[in-house]
């Protein structure tokens, strides 16, 4: 099987869980466009999961010069598409590294005496 179409299966038996996951990504679109998906299915991915943030200028540039159409990026800035507020903060919040648990500050410990043992006399 080769790459592209174990990407693609992988995206299809993926799409329940991702779907309900998370909203899709510029770097999402991204990959999609340089594996030669179908645009119609990646609208269709956008429209469904919804998309994190709107496409800045560069990033359509890139996706453009990726051989994205005119028709895909006009689709993608529609406001219809752009995941709610909450969906994306929920995504951030999952997204930040995990902080670790505060540590108290060191306490200084008393010395710990060593005991040595006085070797014994080797026998003659």
């Amino acid at each position: 099987m080769n790459w592209k179409a174990f990407t693609a299966l992988a995206l299809f038996l993926l799409s329940p869980l991702i779907s309900n996951a998370a909203p899709i990504t510029y770097k999402e679109i991204a990959m999609l466009v340089r594996n030669r998906e179908r645009e119609q299915f990646i609208f269709s991915e956008a429209q469904n999961r919804k998309l994190l943030e709107p496409l800045s200028k560069q990033e359509e540039n890139i996706l453009s010069g990726l051989g994205a159409s005119a028709g895909l990026l006009n689709a993608l800035r529609a406001s219809a598409i752009l995941a709610p507020p909450d969906m994306v903060a929920a995504y951030k919040a999952r997204m930040q590294p995990a902080t670790p648990a505060p540590q108290s500050p060191p306490t200084e410990e008393a010395p710990r005496a060593i005991l040595l043992a006085t070797p014994a006399p080797s026998p003659p």
